[in-house]
């Protein structure tokens, strides 16, 4: 028989015989102790289950929002590449309107230089003593070739800047005056150049022309440029008055012949 006497021979005799553990603790345990173990066994893989069904909708989640990023960076992008695309369309027609309306103006300016060709010619014809006894025409383009081409060595002698010779040949007016009486001899000519607002490059090529119109000529040659105002960047040299340029007899200076609102008026016909 076995005799049990402390709990050190309980435990002892519960560890050789298993199924006293089991019945005592059949006895010891109520029915829902005991399910507890395959309970908790169970809620552990629901659990698990439960993690797993979250991290594949986490995953899931994800895919959805990075692809929804990225149709939101493509719709940023798609948005940007437009708007710049409609800037620069809108940049481009309003520089074509702005030089659309810079030719315009240019285009008024000389032909009111060349409306006005015969006044701006008499007032250095005045300052000769000569004004009402004057013809003024305007040089045709091939007039101007055949002066270049008869005269190109004693040109080339001038060292003009580039593009002097082909300014030449298209100048915005070059006038021929004789005096009434005589044959139709030239007696001096008159360069212009019209812009509607005068800069350094006209300066430059109607003294240019002037220089050209001397060598090849022998005569008298006056540069003009004609214009509604004068650029506020302007550094050449811009005399006002026809006596002052007489007085400076500076090559490098130019007449200005200022355009008023009549002078504006486009030309008949």
């Amino acid at each position: 028989m076995t005799t049990i006497n402390t709990i050190q021979d309980l435990q002892r005799i519960l560890e050789e015989n298993p199924e006293w553990r089991t019945a005592l603790r059949s006895i010891l345990l109520t029915e829902d102790l005991l399910v507890l173990p395959q309970q908790f066994s169970e809620m552990t893989k629901s659990v698990n289950t439960l993690a797993a069904s979250v991290d594949g909708l986490r995953k899931h989640t994800d895919i959805r929002i990075d692809g929804l990023e990225e149709g939101i960076d493509a719709s940023v992008d798609r948005l940007r590449d437009d708007t710049i695309s409609r800037l620069d369309t809108q940049h481009r027609i309003m520089r074509d309107l702005q030089t659309d309306y810079g030719n315009f103006r240019d285009n008024y300016a000389e032909s009111a230089a060349r409306k006005n060709g015969t006044r701006i010619a008499g007032l250095f014809a005045r300052r000769k003593e000569i004004e009402e006894r004057i013809s003024a025409r305007p040089l045709s383009r091939d007039e101007l070739i055949n002066l270049l081409a008869v005269n190109a060595a004693a040109i080339e002698e001038l060292n003009l800047e580039d593009g002097a010779w082909l300014s030449f040949q298209e100048p915005n007016l070059i006038i021929e005056v004789t005096l009434l009486g005589f044959g139709g001899k030239p007696l001096f000519y008159v360069a212009i150049e019209a812009s509607y607002t005068v800069a350094d490059n006209d300066v430059q090529r109607a003294t240019d022309n002037a220089r050209i119109l001397r060598r090849a000529t022998g005569l008298d040659a006056y540069a003009v440029v004609s214009g509604a105002r004068l650029s506020s960047r302007l550094t050449k040299p811009v005399l006002e008055s026809v006596d002052e340029y007489f007085t400076e007899a500076d090559p490098d200076a130019a007449l200005w012949s200022q355009l008023i609102e009549e002078d504006m008026e486009p030309l008949a016909g």
